[in-house]
């Protein structure tokens, strides 16, 4: 259930960034402020925190051998 939220919340960013280059009444809104520079801010958080575990589970799966994966 977690899994799918968060999954759901970085390709919900991905949806808005590239709305966001696309559409310049997007980002009229977001320079006027309020709740949309807000929204802004919250899918930028996400992104970033989104592509950095990806990132780390690359690395973890590039350097971590398959043995010291299991609990003991």
């Amino acid at each position: 259930m977690l899994k799918r939220i968060v999954y759901g919340s970085f390709l919900m960013s991905i949806v808005y960034f590239i709305s966001y280059f696309f559409f310049s009444g997007l980002r009229n809104l977001i320079i006027r402020g309020g709740f949309w520079a807000v929204l802004h801010a919250t899918m930028s958080f996400i992104l970033i925190i989104g592509i950095f575990s990806i990132v780390l589970l690359v690395l973890r799966y590039l350097f971590v051998g398959p043995d010291q994966d299991q609990k003991k």
